[in-house]
């Protein structure tokens, strides 16, 4: 019976990681908040309800994405700044490596939005954002 439990979790797991690559090559073309599940598992071949057997939604999805890409980048840095060396070149290193992270998964790296790309331009209509003045 444990046999046929770690099948099923390992093909559960390659049917996940299919969803995932298929969300970063249409997220090439269009936003996280723009994707429809229904687009992610047309591409995989599978019926939109089986989506829900490995994401609650998008968002959770977005979050396994940047998880994924990011996911031993902490480890990493903290390694490499641990290390002997100036704090000048404990930093160097540090930003050497996430430039790195960067140019390795730069489709799952771009989910990552500055504020204001996601609020739009500030005084647009919609931007609710408390605006400070400066004097």
């Amino acid at each position: 019976m444990s046999h046929t439990l770690g099948i099923r979790q390992a093909q559960k797991q390659k049917t996940r990681q299919a969803l995932m690559d298929s969300a970063l090559q249409l997220l090439e073309h269009q936003s996280l908040s723009s994707l429809g599940l229904r687009e992610v598992t047309r591409a995989v071949g599978m019926a939109p309800a089986a989506f829900y057997r490995h994401f609650t939604g998008t968002a959770d999805l977005g979050v396994a994405l940047v998880e994924q890409a990011l996911g031993s980048l902490h480890d990493t840095i903290r390694a490499a700044i641990v290390t002997t060396g100036s704090s000048e070149e404990r930093i160097d290193r540090a930003v050497a490596l996430i430039a790195a992270q960067v140019r390795t998964h730069p489709r799952a790296c771009a989910l990552h939005r500055p504020r204001a790309a996601r609020w739009g331009r500030p005084g647009a209509r919609g931007d609710r954002r408390p605006t400070a003045r400066l004097r």
